[in-house]
């Protein structure tokens, strides 16, 4: 049976969006294999393994998994591993990380690109469509990837903008990546897969579910290093995505609205407990261009504003009047053949009226107001925190070098428990303690 077939087994066996493969992955070492290999005693041993949990694993029959691999090779449909060299290390790090992902179009280095999150309410307004599509669009035209979740409203004018500057977009599914939801996003969702990744944990034939998105949720925010929450109400889904990227670690960004606008309630309140309040998308890309100069060019972003052209008609390209435009996906096929599903290289002049700031000005504009701000004496300076701690915020601060950083997975080793370490990193970051780093590491923010 190949290695594959053991992921794909498991995940049949085990609870989407639940930490259960995560303590089995720790136990039997990360191989799919040994764990399929197992006998009932030896599940048993596995913390948190229950005796029906233990039975359902030691059936060892294949045949549901038979049927996913054949459709998945007869349907062109890639399969990602949690055993695999290729899957997301920001993923795994994750305490219930998918055991599978499903997807169709091309996989980026995820560990290795500046992806950023982008979700809002379906029951969106002018200002939330057009800030969406913009700030996504400028996000892509810089070298960032926008991640949504395909759904009607904010996130799918977040995957237009990033696909009509020719980005890289990836939709991630709370269904089968058969299954078309909602049906309205049909041509967009086909266009994600042939310029971008469509992706999703659950097996072909999986009908969307309520309870499926808010586990779809931690995917979205877990592939990425920030989360944009553009428009939400205080009951919207955006809002359980947001908490979900805190609980991980990772940056929270939210764009303001009007006072007692319905729609900017729950953005609004984001950025009243913490969340980074931005205007653009050079908010965003400023926290990583120093880490990701290779891949990140916020000079790119810094256009002329121009009359905004936002449609929903399928393969159009606003980046360069010389792209054809395909009304069909035979149409498509039809010039592109087996070439199709790669994303298309931007034309050279697609950045030619872009106004790009001289670095020695940005430079000299810092350095003046650097020196223009009062400096606080030496002796004025803490040296160590002062704010309340729990117990066990106060261990996992100790954990973190004073000069340096460390990850999740080497607090953990270090023999504090992973629920403390989890809820701790997430309340030490609110408090403005420590900050989260790429790869999932955290140094403390001196005072």
């Amino acid at each position: 049976m190949s290695d594959l077939k053991y992921s794909v087994w498991l995940s049949t066996r085990v609870v989407p969006g639940t930490r259960t493969a995560c303590k089995l992955a720790e136990h039997f070492g990360y191989d799919a294999e040994a764990i399929y290999n197992a006998e009932k005693g030896e599940y048993l041993a596995v913390p948190g393994i229950s005796e029906k949990l233990a039975e359902q694993l030691s059936d060892k029959n294949t045949d549901q998994t038979e049927r996913i691999l054949d459709f998945c090779m007869t349907h062109n449909v890639s399969i990602l591993s949690f055993d695999s060299k290729y899957y997301p290390k920001r993923l795994l790090r994750l305490p219930d990380f998918p055991v599978i992902l499903y997807y169709k179009g091309s996989l980026p280095d995820i560990d290795n690109e500046v992806c950023i999150a982008a979700v809002g309410t379906r029951n969106y307004t002018e200002y939330g469509k057009n800030n969406a599509y913009v700030i996504s669009r400028d996000l892509a035209r810089a070298g960032a990837i926008v991640v949504s979740g395909a759904a009607a409203g904010i996130d799918s004018f977040c995957h237009r903008g990033c696909l009509d500057v020719m980005g890289h977009t990836i939709g991630v599914l709370g269904c089968g990546i058969d299954v078309v939801y909602p049906k309205s996003n049909r041509d967009l969702i086909y266009e994600i897969s042939l310029h971008g990744t469509l992706m999703t944990e659950y097996p072909p034939g999986t009908e969307p579910a309520g309870y499926n998105f808010p586990k779809r949720n931690r995917i979205i925010s877990g592939l990425c290093l920030g989360t944009l929450v553009v428009e939400a109400s205080e009951g919207s889904g955006a809002l359980i995505t947001a908490r979900t990227a805190l609980s991980q670690g990772r940056d929270l960004f939210a764009l303001p609205g009007n006072i007692g606008e319905m729609n900017s309630c729950g953005t609004n309140e984001l950025i009243k407990n913490g969340a980074t309040m931005i205007t653009g998308a050079y908010d965003i890309l400023a926290e990583y261009d120093l880490l990701f100069p290779h891949k990140i060019q916020t000079e790119k972003i810094l256009v002329p504003m121009r009359t905004l052209n936002i449609s929903n008609e399928p393969y159009r390209r606003v980046a360069s009047g010389n792209r054809p435009v395909y009304t069909s996906e035979n149409e498509y096929q039809k010039e592109h053949g087996n070439g199709a599903g790669k994303v298309p290289e931007a034309d050279a002049n697609e950045n030619s009226g872009s106004v790009k700031r001289p670095k020695m000005q940005r430079e000299a504009k810092n350095k003046n107001f650097r020196e223009n701000v009062p400096q606080k004496a030496e002796s004025d300076k803490k040296t160590e925190c002062t704010l309340p701690m729990s117990e066990a915020e106060k261990t996992v601060y100790s954990a973190i070098p004073e000069n340096g950083s460390i990850t999740t997975d080497e607090i953990v080793r270090s023999g504090i428990p992973v629920s403390d370490v989890l809820v701790s990193l997430t309340t030490l970051e609110i408090k403005g303690l420590i900050k989260s780093l790429p790869g999932g590491a955290y140094a403390k923010k001196h005072q």
